[in-house]
């Protein structure tokens, strides 16, 4: 599932997202992470359940 960060990359771009953020220390992951706007940080589409 996308998120709202992701879901305007390409494939492309998404792997090499996903690898960047594999090699990084715990350092550098960090301020990654903190780099993100929490409120921008919810899955992408509707939200809640369906039944």
């Amino acid at each position: 599932m996308r998120s709202e960060h992701t879901k305007d990359l390409q494939p492309e771009e998404l792997e090499e997202l996903k690898e960047k953020v594999a090699g990084m220390d715990e350092d550098a992951l960090t301020e990654f992470r903190n780099g993100f706007n929490p409120d921008e940080m919810g899955f992408c589409g509707e939200e809640g359940a369906t039944e």
